[in-house]
């Protein structure tokens, strides 16, 4: 299987809001990650934008983060 850039984008509204979102795409991703033997990097973009992806340059199993 191929797999091309998978990403999922937060824009939270509060803490609490971005502690879910970014619990509830770490879930969601974790198996796609898994399966393609990938890592997961969570960036940040600002205070109001995370992006999660998986990404071949983080090792399998490793939850990267990171900021931009």
């Amino acid at each position: 299987m191929t797999l091309e850039k998978v990403r999922v984008k937060i824009y939270p509204s509060s803490v609490e809001k971005r502690d879910l979102d970014l619990a509830r795409a770490i879930d969601y991703l974790l198996p796609v990650a898994f399966e393609n033997r990938q890592g997961l990097l969570v960036t940040r973009c600002s205070a109001y934008e995370y992006h999660v992806e998986v990404s071949r340059a983080v090792p399998c199993g490793v939850i990267l983060e990171s900021r931009t």
